[in-house]
């Protein structure tokens, strides 16, 4: 009895491991089409404040508790940004993004994967910080040869100029 049911625990694991051997190699899985290549648009970005810092009177300070006196009062809340994506001169991402946040005082974010033909290729992207202005504070482009199965990232940091292509 006991060497049956040990059988059976042995037949039951040997079916478990080959399954397990059969599905880590047997569904073949491509992340692109061999002749493709792939643009990922990734940005955090924190609009301008649609509002500035602005003084405040004696008065307004003394109506405000001992904890709350600021010589200044600043509004949290921030622009929503624009983001353009341009390949060979053919928009693929015209958004306006949103801050985060119940106070809209957060960054706005995207990520997109954008599936392109391998070769050679135009890329341009735009970013507008403040919808208050019509012109894009912060273009950049880049010609580049993408390679089947390469990835671009295209990427935001104002202290590092602006648009980044990696």
């Amino acid at each position: 009895m006991a060497d049956a049911r040990l059988l059976r625990r042995l037949a039951g694991y040997a079916c478990c491991g080959a399954a397990l051997a059969y599905c880590s190699a047997a569904p073949s899985y491509t992340q692109l089409p061999p002749d493709a290549a792939l643009v990922r648009l990734s940005m955090t970005i924190a609009g301008t404040r649609l509002q500035a810092c602005r003084p405040l009177s004696a008065a307004e300070l003394e109506r405000l508790p001992p904890n709350m006196r600021h010589a200044e009062q600043c509004p949290r809340e921030r622009s929503p940004v624009r983001v353009r994506l341009l390949v060979d001169g053919a928009p693929l991402v015209d958004e306006v993004l949103y801050p985060r946040g119940l106070a809209r005082d957060g960054a706005a974010t995207i990520y997109r994967r954008i599936v392109v033909r391998a070769g050679r290729h135009r890329i341009q992207a735009s970013v507008n910080e403040d919808v208050r202005q019509d012109a894009f504070q912060h273009v950049a482009a880049v010609s580049a040869e993408l390679a089947p199965g390469r990835v671009m990232t295209v990427d935001f940091d104002r202290e590092a100029g602006g648009v980044l292509f990696r």
